[in-house]
């Protein structure tokens, strides 16, 4: 997992001292920084596994669901100010979808060169970034790691395509071990979308986690609710 399991700590770290003071963060987080990539991988899930708990015990939901949030991976910024411009020029939400659905199948047939019955699946499940939309309400199911798509797309065991699908290097690991995260960690994750969306209307918008393979799932689906006055 590389620097990843520090810069996702310290980051973390940054998040709960924001919403919950130093003393609160310091509590939770005690010897956060003696959890690096040296440690073994079963100590670095069971210590994010109960550390994520004591932010359930200690937060409320809508400051666990900040801090999470506040902790996701960043969508490409030339990206979103395209889909923003789109939505100024059309206040159309099915036409930003479409154009989203088109970057994802753009990135993976000539970004990644994966092939078109892979691309195509992926369009009939409905799996991607853009979702599907019904009424204020986006229902996103991700597509597993670009790494590792093609030998999730051919892989029959369903326990090693639980292994192979998250983009998170961490749940990726938890799932191999059979170490159970909570849901509320798959915020993180869940916090991708949720820029995308409030970059693009510019307002404020509340996303949920439904189903992650860190909580027994054998995909992760994310909703999106759209704010009712665009």
């Amino acid at each position: 997992m590389g620097d990843f399991i520090e810069s996702w700590q310290k980051k973390l770290y940054g998040s709960l001292r924001a919403y919950c003071g130093r003393d609160v963060a310091d509590r939770i987080m005690n010897g956060y920084t003696s959890i690096t990539s040296e440690n073994e991988t079963d100590e670095i899930i069971t210590w994010t596994a109960e550390t994520i708990r004591k932010i359930e015990e200690e937060c409320s939901p809508e400051m666990l669901h900040g801090i999470m949030i506040a902790c996701s991976c960043p969508y490409p910024r030339t990206k979103l100010q395209k889909l923003r411009r789109l939505y100024v020029e059309t206040e159309d939400i099915d036409k930003v979808i479409k154009a989203l659905q088109q970057q994802l199948e753009d990135s993976l047939r000539k970004g990644m060169l994966i092939e078109d019955e892979i691309v195509s699946k992926l369009v009939e499940w409905g799996w991607g970034v853009a979702g599907k939309r019904d009424g204020n309400l986006i229902t996103i199911t991700k597509i597993p790691k670009s790494s590792n798509l093609r030998q999730y797309m051919n892989e029959t065991d369903p326990q090693i395509k639980r292994e192979l699908y998250c983009h998170c290097p961490r749940v990726r690991q938890a799932v191999r071990l059979g170490i159970e995260l909570p849901l509320s960690y798959c915020l993180c994750g869940a916090g991708y979308y949720l820029q995308i969306w409030e970059t693009i209307l510019e307002k404020k918008v509340r996303v949920e986690v439904l189903e992650s393979v860190c909580s027994g799932g054998d995909k992760c689906t994310i909703t999106v609710h759209l704010p009712q006055d665009r």
